[in-house]
């Protein structure tokens, strides 16, 4: 949710190949990531591939490092309008496991 009158940049992530750095074993293979407002559909990524700038703002709010080259995790940076949104994820390669979805307000 956006809160107010002004519009919000917000970094999402859905990370799921990264955890297995973290001792995740079922980690999910593939994640894409879909914003939508409502039934509306926003963006979506599917391999995020390591965009440098995008990595720099991860770190200034304190999100760890995903890998920047051959990533399979999915990352959005959006500016937002006041409102209500859904981040979702799915794992393309359907064979499931756990998926990480994080969402920062950068400011």
């Amino acid at each position: 949710m956006v809160a107010g009158n002004t519009p919000a940049t917000v970094l999402v992530r859905a990370v799921g190949p990264a955890l297995a750095a973290f001792g995740v074993d079922d980690a999910a293979g593939d994640p894409k990531l879909e914003m939508f407002r409502g039934t509306t559909f926003l963006a979506e990524n599917n391999d995020w591939n390591g965009d440098r700038q995008v990595a720099a703002l991860a770190a200034s709010v304190g999100a760890f490092p995903l890998p920047l080259n051959g990533s399979k995790d999915a990352v959005l940076l959006l500016t937002l309008p006041p409102g209500t949104y859904t981040a979702q994820t799915i794992d393309t390669d359907r064979r499931g496991g756990s998926a990480l979805l994080e969402v920062y307000e950068i400011r």
